[in-house]
């Protein structure tokens, strides 16, 4: 699907014919960082046969609207931010999440809530297939034991947090977000790339200079400034698309517009 100012081109979705696709991927919020409209496209899948599958950030979700409300059939997405550290590159684990229906055809195994002997709440394998046992080295599925111990780890960090702790992370870094982006569009050669458009915790700016000379400068101050957009997308000149956490204090965020004000002023 096409993209027009930073998201999908929803026209030419419109036009597209579903009975032609097997299923239509679209992220959540999407790779600049803005919040699609999941119900639009949900719309324009006519062919019953033809899956709406949605790749959600689990942070976001605690203040965004669920994908299974807006049409989804399956979820995904990636779990690191779910109390697991970057270790140089993983081990890291993956979300997916399905409607009912489609249990018999999902690989892995599935985990239910129950309670034990103690009336204290516990988890079990509700549901799994057992290929992984009986068919050993033909087996399509496996979960190995890094992402065994990383799926401990995320359930312990839900558990520890609960809704109220997700959603404090949650709104932390969407207000944290949006206090540093109204704060750079208004230096002189900073704009909004999109403007407009909803976002959560990640917004693209587009900026006079030469980004890679800025980010360097930054860097120098011990600064991770954002990613080069022109590196994904070539068109995309001069644009940086930065991401705001819970964990970046206001005199950071401060910092950050102040020390990309002087280097701009340079």
């Amino acid at each position: 699907i096409e993209e027009k100012d930073g998201e999908i081109d929803y026209s030419d979705f419109a036009k597209k014919d579903s009975k032609e696709y097997a299923a239509v991927l679209l992220q959540y919020p999407n790779a600049l960082g803005i919040v699609e409209d999941l119900s639009k496209i949900k719309e324009n899948i006519t062919d019953a046969k033809t899956l709406f599958i949605v790749m959600a950030d689990p942070i976001a979700l605690a203040v965004l609207k669920k994908p299974g409300e807006l049409g989804a059939d399956i979820v995904v997405g990636e779990g690191q931010q779910l109390g697991i550290p970057l270790s140089f590159g993983g081990p890291y684990l993956g979300l997916f999440a399905f409607k009912k229906k489609f249990i018999r055809q999902a690989p892995g195994r599935i985990i239910g809530m129950t309670k034990d002997v103690n009336d204290k709440r516990g988890f079990v394998m509700t549901f799994q297939t057992r290929e992984q046992h009986i068919r050993r080295e033909k087996a399509t599925s496996n979960i190995c034991s890094n992402q065994g111990l990383m799926t401990v780890v995320a359930a312990t960090y839900l558990d520890i947090m609960g809704k109220e702790g997700l959603y404090e992370v949650a709104t932390q870094s969407y207000k944290k977000a949006h206090y540093l982006f109204d704060k750079l569009i208004k230096i002189d050669g900073i704009s909004a790339a999109y403007p407009n458009k909803p976002f959560f915790d990640e917004f693209a700016i587009k900026i006079d200079t030469d980004l890679d000379k800025l980010r360097e400068y930054l860097k120098k101050k011990k600064i991770l400034a954002g990613i080069k957009l022109s590196n994904l997308y070539e068109e995309k000149k001069n644009e940086l698309l930065i991401a705001v956490t819970e964990k970046r204090t206001i005199e950071e965020l401060n910092m950050f517009a102040r020390e990309i004000e002087t280097f701009l002023k340079k």
